[in-house]
């Protein structure tokens, strides 16, 4: 099952769980949206779905340190794609 889920302290506007027998998995926009959905992106610029999703690799190369709410370092991955 897929659930668009609200987030209020998220900066985004959507996120995306698949609920499983024994857990939940967000999951990125750009892996549920249709081939058409897509295409439209592809159309301004994006090669592939993967170029507008950080693989786990990435994000656990990039973590961010926090102390109580507050955040201690910075992210270096890029947080937006440029569309023509």
């Amino acid at each position: 099952m897929i659930v668009i889920v609200d987030y209020p302290r998220s900066m985004y506007d959507i996120a995306v769980r698949r609920q499983e027998q024994d857990r939940s998995r967000l999951l990125s926009f750009f892996d549920v949206i249709t081939d058409a959905v897509f295409n439209e992106f592809h159309a301004r610029g994006i090669s592939s779905r993967g170029d507008c999703i950080f693989s786990k690799e990435a994000r656990d190369a990039d973590m961010l340190r926090c102390a109580g709410d507050s955040f201690q370092s910075k992210r270096t991955l890029p947080n937006r794609v440029e569309l023509n």
